[in-house]
């Protein structure tokens, strides 16, 4: 899904903050990177520089997971796509269009949050990754009316028994 937005994606990252300083430091040196950005910047992404890598012009990140080694894009802030949600024309910005697509399109198909996450860390990542899959989940109005929410345990939901043959249950 990002093959397409490969240009604009990379201008993206070079526009952030926190991606500029570990693009910087990756393609250019640790002495370019002190000279262009903020010392703390600099002493952060130096402390992290190993877990990414500039791979086809792109900052990624190598992730582990139970199926093996990764490498995806990371994602900066903003950024803008639109589409039609709702009949409605609306502007996303990139993590919530990878979202969007990953959930709530018919590739998507509202998975869980965890399965969410699984899928956009096959193709993307960035900082707060799982609590926005959380609250996308929880703001999804197709999944709050389909799949509803459990309030309490079975135990506390049913009747309590106060006295003999007052309530029967069979397993």
């Amino acid at each position: 899904i990002l093959e397409t937005q490969r240009w604009r994606l990379r201008t993206a990252q070079e526009e952030d903050e926190n991606c500029g300083v570990l693009i910087a430091l990756l393609e250019r040196g640790e002495r370019v990177a002190k000279r262009k950005f903020e010392r703390s910047a600099v002493e952060t992404a130096l402390k992290e520089q190993n877990e990414y890598c500039i791979q086809d012009g792109l900052l990624s990140k190598r992730l582990s997971s139970s199926t093996g080694e990764s490498i995806v894009p990371v994602i900066p802030e903003g950024g803008a796509k639109v589409i039609s949600w709702g009949g409605k024309k609306r502007v996303l910005t990139w993590k919530k269009w990878i979202l969007y697509f990953l959930h709530n399109s018919t590739a998507g198909a509202h998975v869980s949050m965890h399965h969410l996450q699984e899928k956009v860390q096959e193709v993307a990542w960035w900082k707060g990754l799982y609590t926005e899959c959380v609250s996308w989940c929880k703001r999804c109005p197709t999944c709050r009316m389909i799949k509803g929410q459990t309030h309490g345990s079975a135990a506390y939901r049913s009747e309590r028994y106060t006295s003999p043959f007052r309530v029967i249950m069979i397993d």
